[in-house]
């Protein structure tokens, strides 16, 4: 009986199996065994393979002797676990990805039955549903003033040029357009012969010939170089790691692409276009890409952060969303990340169909993530059009005002699509492509803004016969009567509601009517830049109080390469022009790999305290007239030329970090930040700050403040002092020459006054610590304040 009733429940199991039609999704699964980053030794006499030293410089070594033995351990309880799993699961378990650094576990498909399965095992710590997450450069490395690291006059004391060499990038995005020439072994402009850090030929992941680590790939491998020298697959897409979707490329490229010069064909706008050379900020470190998303979401990222971790990556850049409970979220295996050496780029993220508004919803919020807003840069994508004559009226103006990223164009005759025919009833929308030969004199067309893409009507034109191309908008409301600096197929350029009613109502008198667009200079104009986006997410942070977003960095129509899914003419690569944070994520992160190798004795959170300090936060609001805040683009767009050269830093613990967390009593305004931030000020509160001297000279320092409102005030205590030449402090004892570190000096911020009371946001401002000789830059803490915020924002800790 006992056997008959055994055998009905293994019949019962296997039946409810074959029968569910529940769905699958990804899930953590963790084991009870420490992670390389926390394992603190005793297990079978293996050593152990935490960082000895918090807040080291130091990056952790996955391949160090200790961390493989550990490792090859881990692998061994991974079988015993999986055998276990396939035991209660009845069927063979899969794990998609070993987690080894952060935590010890592993990735599967489950179904939410399964799972709950799962969880009753003594063996398995818990076992949670991985969250889904969103995706969120010619002018920009320029406009952040790495040029000036790239020929060694940003560089203190040796000068020497640094393009990022010997520094190592993780991509974690959609994957990588391993073909481009931004991606190639050998600079296809400079000649700069890469250096593989690993050893020539020697790659990691879902490379040819890779070390994949145990993780063999349900897809196609791709082929690595000294440049791309390594490529993770973690979404079953059937692409995966090669890009599908071209977002990995774009942002792989901006932070360390190499630097080429066309030709560039722009899939967007279906033709092959003229361009400045393209070069990413660190074009000449190395780079590995771990594809963590499909075609429309990411449902993979704690791998690729865990494996990340595992390659020894300098730098992450994270263009893709969460963040917003930091010490419980993604955001949380960062904090392990910057634990292991690792500085963490991520975006602040972009207002979408459904969050209109940018206010007080910013993106990864953790106080160790380089959190970064988008800005302008500073091409100039200004057009005229002009030289009028015939018709029978005349335009008074002799030049209207528009923008374009095009040539000139003209003489020539310029027409309303609205008078001809392409099979649309609404035929000046340039919905559908004109037949061939609606227009045989290389006409100038003039098309109604609306529906499509702006390029695809200059296109649709084109296709008519037309040589040129003018959109005008049709809507006055401010919100849609916007122009865009567009790569069109044909010259052209986009016109404002008043100039497109100007043209059309001279056009629909007379004859002979003809028209110029006329071409700028190109490159640079400082008066575009340091525009805040309108889509870029932005503070209060209404969760603790730190300032967030922590920077800002181009992130407008940024020009980079994308991924193969179209055929290019005359062999031309592959670039597209995008916006977004996840544009301006990636300067920084390549700016934080400069920085890296300028000083690679400085830690995470003093290379990002150097670069929050000497940013630049003159820019204006998407208005182009207002003044930006701290909530909008925290201490302001990244500044290369002054950040190298930075004489004090800030340092912070993991533990501090972690003891932080308000969740558990911690108090995030403690935190060394460059910045701070108190919701619920009253009528006087006070932060304290300590500042590591860097400079290799002795200084004298005065301390400077202001406020947006002469009813309160900012003091600093001490508001003067001094520092010593950090090479020549030292001891001649018993053993000789012995380096002693210079003293820190701490200061106390105090607020006091009448805070205003506001209940839209925070009052700001400033505490600038100069040094009198001038050897560093100003460096610059940001302040904000309320009296208390009286619509449910940070709550006052006991």
């Amino acid at each position: 009986m006992n056997r008959i009733l055994i055998l009905g429940l293994v019949l019962t199991c296997f039946v409810s199996v074959a029968k569910s039609n529940e769905n699958k999704y990804n899930y953590v699964v963790k084991f009870h065994e420490d992670g390389l980053l926390t394992y603190q030794g005793g297990v079978n006499k293996l050593a152990a393979t935490a960082p000895k030293k918090q807040g080291s410089s130091a990056k952790f070594l996955a391949k160090s002797a200790e961390a493989l033995a550990y490792s090859a351990y881990l692998k061994d309880v991974k079988t015993e676990r999986m055998n276990e799993i396939s035991q209660v699961l009845s069927r063979e378990a899969k794990s998609m990805y070993h987690y080894k650094a952060v935590y010890h576990g592993v990735m599967m498909e489950l179904t939410a039955t399964e799972a709950q399965q799962l969880r009753s095992l003594n063996n398995i710590k818990s076992v949670e549903q991985e969250p889904v997450h969103f995706l969120d450069t010619e002018r920009g490395p320029r406009w952040i003033n790495a040029d000036q690291v790239w020929d060694g006059t940003a560089v203190p004391i040796t000068s020497l040029p640094n393009k990022g060499e010997g520094m190592i990038v993780g991509i974690i995005d959609t994957g990588i357009n391993s073909g481009h020439p931004s991606f190639a072994g050998t600079g296809p402009v400079d000649g700069y012969v890469h250096t593989n850090p690993y050893g020539a030929g020697n790659y990691v992941g879902h490379c040819i010939g890779g070390d994949n680590d145990g993780n063999p790939p349900p897809f196609a491998e791709i082929p690595c170089n000294n440049k791309l020298i390594g490529a993770w697959g973690f979404e079953n897409d059937g692409t995966a790691p090669e890009d599908g979707g071209g977002h990995g490329s774009h942002t792989a490229s901006t932070v360390a692409g190499n630097v080429w010069d066309g030709p560039f064909y722009d899939s967007a706008a279906g033709s092959t276009i003229a361009l400045d050379q393209i070069s990413g900020v660190a074009p000449h470190a190395n780079i590995i890409a771990y594809d963590v998303c499909g075609e429309t979401s990411c449902a993979t990222v704690s791998a690729g952060v865990d494996r990340a971790i595992q390659d020894g990556v300098d730098v992450i850049n994270f263009s893709i969303s969460g963040g917003t409970n930091p010490w419980n979220d993604t955001d949380r295996m960062f904090l392990d990340a910057v634990n292991a050496g690792i500085f963490v780029a991520a975006s602040a993220g972009n207002t979408r169909a459904t969050n209109t508004n940018p206010i007080a919803d910013v993106s990864h919020k953790g106080p160790w993530v380089m959190t970064v807003a988008a800005s302008t840069h500073d091409r100039d994508g200004t057009r005229l059009i002009g030289d009028f004559t015939g018709g029978d009226t005349s335009i008074t103006q002799n030049n209207l005002l528009g923008q374009s990223n095009t040539g000139g164009y003209g003489p020539a005759p310029i027409v309303y699509a609205g008078d001809y025919s392409n099979g649309d009833p609404d035929p000046e929308q340039c919905l559908n492509p004109f037949p061939a030969g609606t227009w045989t004199n290389g006409e100038i067309v003039v098309c109604d803004r609306g529906a499509i893409a702006r390029v695809l009507k200059g296109a649709n034109v084109a296709e008519g016969g037309a040589a040129g191309f003018v959109l005008a908008n049709v809507d006055p409301d401010p919100a849609a009567n916007t122009l865009a600096a567009d790569f069109h197929v044909i010259p052209g350029i986009h016109v404002k509601v008043i100039s497109g009613n100007i043209l059309k109502n001279w056009i629909s008198t007379g004859s002979g009517h003809m028209a110029r667009i006329k071409n700028n200079t190109g490159g640079g104009n400082p008066a575009v830049g340091d525009i805040l986006a309108g889509f870029s997410l932005r503070g209060p942070n209404l969760t603790f109080d730190v300032n967030k977003p922590s920077i800002t960095a181009p992130g407008v129509t940024v020009a980079a390469a994308v991924n193969a899914d179209v055929g290019t003419p005359n062999g031309a690569a592959e670039i597209g022009f995008l916006s977004g944070t996840s544009m301006s994520s990636p300067h920084t992160a390549g700016a934080a790999a400069l920085m890296r190798a300028v000083h690679p004795d400085w830690t995470v959170s003093e290379i990002k305290s150097a670069m929050q300090m000497t940013a630049d936060l003159t820019g204006r609001k998407e208005d182009n007239a207002t003044p930006v805040d701290t909530d909008d683009v925290g201490t302001g767009r990244v500044d290369l030329a002054n950040a190298p050269n930075a004489g004090f830093v800030m340092d912070e613990t993991f533990a501090n970090y972690l003891a932080a967390d308000p969740g558990n009593g911690g108090d995030p305004k403690t935190l060394n930040l460059p910045s701070a931030r108190n919701s619920f000020c009253g009528t006087s509160c006070s932060w304290t700050r300590t500042l590591t001297p860097k400079l290799a000279a002795d200084a004298s320092w005065t301390v400077t403040t202001s406020t947006d409102d002469p009813a309160w005030n900012l003091t600093v205590t001490p508001d003067s002092f001094d520092s010593v030449n950090v090479d020549q402090i030292f001891v001649d004892g018993l053993e000789g020459v012995t380096f002693v570190p210079a003293s820190d000096q701490t200061i106390t911020i105090t607020a006091a006054g009448t805070i205003p009371l506001t209940t839209d946001g925070m009052s700001f401002g400033t505490v600038t610590i100069s040094d009198d000789s001038g050897n560093s830059p100003d460096l610059v803490i940001t302040v904000a304040v309320n009296q208390a915020l009286p619509y449910g924002g940070v709550p006052p800790l006991d």
